[in-house]
């Protein structure tokens, strides 16, 4: 449903690209044109009158989150520990596995930690207002990489984990949540690397 000052209007949604069109009273027409990339939305309005056309460009914003969780991400959003679910490699049960970041400074350093407790040592980054990192772990007996991209909104965060064995890779939508700490099955397994 597309809504322009609350009142559904005609538009179109396709290729990335956003559009609807707008008139009040029949002057001016409004147009709004933007180019939609992941949960970023960028582009602007253009007034057309009898007279002369006026453009205004839109400040990049979020899709489908409050106008809060739209600002820029920094390391201070993303320290402490994250708790994932994901669909197991048989696609039988769900298993949780554990994101754990600290910072120093504008750094960032943490680790992940599977539902065994077995742990790796992670740089993750923001990028494009993702927390992203990858990192070398063993399932089912076999090295996979896995490249995680996930944007955090409070204590939420969703995105996609991308999994690659040899030249295989499968990917994922993925959603997790900020947690108190690690469960006590796995916190007596686990030390949390500090740098």
């Amino acid at each position: 449903m597309l809504a322009y000052l609350n009142q559904p209007r005609a538009g179109r949604a396709a290729a990335g690209l956003l559009q609807l069109q707008s008139a009040l009273d029949q002057q001016p027409r409004n147009t709004f044109r933007a180019i939609v990339d992941g949960d970023q939305i960028t582009g602007g309005f253009r007034t057309q009158t009898q007279n002369s056309p006026q453009q205004q460009t839109l400040n990049p914003g979020s899709l489908g989150q409050p106008s809060s969780a739209a600002g820029s991400v920094k390391p201070a959003d993303v320290t402490g520990v994250w708790e994932f679910k994901v669909t197991a490699t048989d696609g039988q049960r769900n298993e949780s596995f554990w994101v754990s970041i600290a910072r120093e400074g504008e750094s960032l350093f943490g680790s992940y930690i599977d539902h065994e407790g077995n742990q790796v040592d992670i740089r993750p980054t923001i990028f494009r207002n993702h927390l992203m990192f990858s990192a070398r772990v063993t399932c089912d007996a076999k090295q996979v990489n896995l490249i995680f991209s996930n944007r955090p909104f409070g204590d939420r965060i969703q995105g996609r984990l991308v999994c690659v064995q040899n030249n295989d890779w499968n990917w994922q939508e993925l959603s997790g949540r900020r947690v108190a700490g690690l469960p006590p099955t796995i916190a007596t397994r686990v030390q949390i690397a500090a740098h």
